[in-house]
C-alpha cells in the first residue's frame, strides 16, 4: 500500500488475516502530501515490511518488483499508484485517465461528454477566469481546488466579492494534499441529500465490462459553516436494503455509471453524490478506499467492508462479483457524528464524559480530553473529532440529538 493513511491503516491487518504479506510504503516527506508522519504507527505487527518509498514511479516500481498488487492508501497516492501498477504489469486503473478520478473539473467534463448528468463545472486558472465562470454558471457557486480532500478549500460564494475572496484564499496556497493551488473548479452549488457510495470493481473472465460491487452506502448530512462545509453525520445503508429504498437505488445506479465514465476498472473507489430535485449529481469520484468511516463497525454489522472485499477480490474476483448484497444483522444501525465547534475554545471534560457515556457511543476518539484546545469548525478537518455509534436506529438517533444538545456546553471559551 502506497501512502497508507486513513482507512488504509487497516489494510495491513486485513491482508494478514487473509494470509497475505502487506508492505506499507510511507512517503519520504509526509508533509509534502499534506499528511502527518505515521512511522511509529506503521511499524506494527500487521505490516510485513515498512518502506520509505521514492516518489518516482520508475524507482518505486523497482523497489516493489515481485508484489502481487499495489493500492493507494490515500488520495495523494492515486496518480503514483496507477503509474507503478502499469510499470509492474499489474491490474489497475489506466494512469492515462487519472484526471477523471482526481481532478474535480476533469471528472465532470468526462461525465458531460458521456451524456451523464453532472453539475456545471468550469476550470479557472486566474481570478478573472474564476469570476467569469461564476457569472456564467450563476450564483451561488462553489469554488474549490482542482485536487483536494475532506472539504478543504471549499468556498460557497453568493456574490462576486466572495468568489474573488475564495480565489485569493486558494491561489498559491498548498491544498489538503500538498499541491500548490494554481487552478480551481467553479461549480454550481448542489442542494439536496448527500450520499457516499463505496465500491470494489472487479474484472471477471467472459464479461466485457468490469463489475462495480457496492460494499456500503452512506446517507449523510453536511452543514454549511460560513463559506465552508463540514460533515455532520453519516448513516450506513447496507446494500441489501436497495430493493426497498428508491433513493438509494437511484444513487447506486448513478454511481455505477460514474465509475464507468471515470475509468474505474479495478479496485476500491469512493463516489460522493448529491441527490437533487433534478436527480443525482456527482460531487467527486476517487479511485481509492473511502476514508474516515468506522470499518470495524461495518464489518461487525454486515460481515464485510470495502477493505475485506478489496482483499477478497485479489484472489477470487469472480466470487466477489457474484456475492449477495450484504445486509445488517441484529437490527443494528451504524452512524458517525462529527463534532462541530462554533468557536475557538477548550473541551469541557464533564460534558465529554456525558457524551462518552451515551449507550450507543462506542468510545471517545483519542485526543478528546478535558482542556484540549479546539478551533472553530470551518471544514471537516477542523472538527474536534468524530464519534462512532452502534445500536438500534431509534436509540442512535436519540443519542445524536443528545450529543448536539450537550455540545452547547462542550466548548469553554478562550480566556
Amino acid at each position: 500500500m502506497i501512502w497508507p493513511y486513513s482507512t488504509g491503516l487497516w489494510l495491513g491487518r486485513t491482508l494478514a488475516s487473509k494470509g497475505w504479506d502487506a508492505v506499507a510504503v510511507r512517503p519520504p516527506d509526509p508533509a509534502a502530501c499534506g499528511m502527518p508522519d505515521l512511522d511509529q504507527v506503521l511499524h506494527g505487527e500487521h505490516w510485513a515490511q515498512v518502506l520509505t518509498g521514492p516518489v518516482s514511479a520508475k524507482a518505486l516500481a523497482q523497489v516493489l518488483a515481485g508484489v502481487a498488487a499495489v493500492l493507494p492508501g490515500d488520495e495523494s497516492a492515486v496518480p503514483l499508484t496507477e503509474r507503478v501498477a502499469a510499470r509492474l504489469g499489474l491490474a489497475g486503473n489506466d494512469w492515462r485517465t487519472t484526471g477523471r478520478r482526481t481532478d474535480k473539473a476533469t471528472m465532470q467534463e468526462a461525465l458531460r461528454r458521456a451524456d451523464v448528468a453532472c453539475p456545471q463545472t468550469i476550470r479557472a486558472a486566474s481570478k478573472t477566469a474564476a469570476l467569469a465562470a461564476a457569472r456564467r454558471i450563476r450564483y451561488p457557486v462553489v469554488v474549490k481546488p482542482r485536487w483536494s480532500a475532506s472539504s478543504v478549500g471549499f468556498h460557497l460564494c453568493h456574490t462576486p466579492a466572495q468568489a474573488a475572496a475564495a480565489w485569493d484564499a486558494l491561489a498559491g496556497q498548498p491544498g489538503a494534499l500538498g499541491e500548490i493551488t494554481s487552478t480551481v473548479a467553479v461549480q454550481e452549488f448542489l442542494d439536496g441529500q448527500k450520499w457516499t457510495v463505496d465500491t470494489v470493481t472487479v474484472r471477471v473472465p467472459g464479461r466485457a465490462r468490469p463489475v462495480h460491487v457496492i460494499t456500503s452506502l452512506w446517507r449523510e448530512r453536511v452543514v454549511l459553516t460560513g463559506g465552508g462545509v463540514a460533515w455532520d453525520q453519516s448513516w450506513l445503508v447496507p446494500p441489501a436494503t436497495l430493493a426497498g429504498d428508491a433513493a438509494a437505488r437511484e444513487v447506486a445506479a448513478y454511481a455505477r455509471a460514474v465509475l464507468d465514465v471515470a475509468g474505474v476498472t479495478q479496485g476500491p473507489a469512493c463516489t460522493e453524490v448529491v441527490l437533487t430535485r433534478e436527480g443525482p449529481r456527482l460531487v467527486e469520484v476517487m479511485g481509492r478506499l473511502a476514508g474516515c468511516y468506522p470499518v470495524h463497525l461495518v464489518e461487525l454489522v454486515t460481515g464485510q467492508s470495502q477493505l475485506t472485499t478489496t482483499v477478497d477480490a485479489l484472489s477470487n474476483p469472480h466470487r466477489v462479483a457474484r456475492r449477495a448484497a450484504p445486509s445488517a444483522t441484529g437490527g443494528l444501525a451504524v452512524a458517525q457524528v462529527w463534532l462541530i465547534a462554533p468557536r475557538d475554545g477548550f473541551l469541557d471534560g464533564a460534558v465529554l464524559a456525558k457524551i462518552g457515556g451515551l449507550p450507543t457511543v462506542t468510545a471517545l476518539p483519542p485526543g478528546l480530553a478535558d482542556g484540549t484546545a479546539v478551533v472553530r469548525t470551518d471544514d471537516t478537518p477542523r472538527s474536534p473529532g468524530r464519534l462512532n455509534l452502534l445500536g438500534p436506529a431509534a436509540e442512535v438517533e436519540r443519542d445524536i440529538t443528545t450529543i448536539r444538545a450537550l455540545e452547547h456546553d462542550l466548548y469553554r471559551r478562550c480566556a
